[in-house]
This record gives C-alpha cells, sequence and structure tokens, in this order.
C-alpha cells in the first residue's frame, strides 16, 4: 500500500461515503478520482462568480451579504454542494468501472 493509494481511499470515503480498501486503487482509478476532483475544482470555483438573483436594487448590505457568502463557500466551505453532488454523479461509474479493471 502506498500514500497515494491510501488518500484516494480517503477521499473517496470522503466524496462517496463509499469505504474501499487502499488496496483496490490502481493508477488508472486514482487518476479518474484526481479528474473527478478538478471538475469539482472547477465548477466550484466558476460558481463563485455567478451573481446572485436580487428582485430590487441591492443595498449595501446585500452587496457586504453576497461578498461573505461567496468568501465563505470558497475558504470555508471549500466547495459549493452543488458542484459536489453533479461531480459526484458524473463521474461515478467511471470510478467504479476503473475499480474493477484494477
Amino acid at each position: 500500500m502506498t500514500p497515494d493509494e491510501k488518500r484516494c481511499a480517503e477521499v473517496w470515503e470522503m466524496v462517496s461515503g463509499q469505504r474501499t480498501s487502499s488496496s483496490v486503487w490502481c493508477d488508472k482509478a486514482g487518476d479518474t478520482l484526481a479528474e473527478m476532483l478538478a471538475a469539482i475544482r472547477g465548477c466550484s470555483k466558476a460558481m463563485s462568480f455567478v451573481p446572485r438573483p436580487v428582485g430590487s436594487r441591492p443595498g449595501s448590505g446585500r452587496v457586504v451579504g453576497y461578498v461573505y457568502q461567496v468568501l465563505s463557500q470558497r475558504y470555508v466551505k471549500g466547495e459549493f454542494d452543488m458542484c459536489n453532488v453533479v461531480g459526484f454523479s458524473k463521474w461515478r461509474d467511471a470510478i467504479t468501472i476503473a475499480l474493477s479493471d484494477c
């Protein structure tokens, strides 16, 4: 077991909630997992720049709240939940197939 295999198993458990043995991970599955994480990160980064719709002209409190929300999502929570859900659902089958090929 290499440290990379252990990390892959831990990351997969964090993302999917499914526990796997470190020994089932190979380079192909790890690369696929890395691609999934890069896609989720890219989505999260893009989402932080999407303005939220407002019904009326925003006041200074609304602007400050918006900036706080963006920074909170980016730095405190780490990722947008929507990006995690969509990214996982898109990549789950590819990672499962890569794991079965190991």
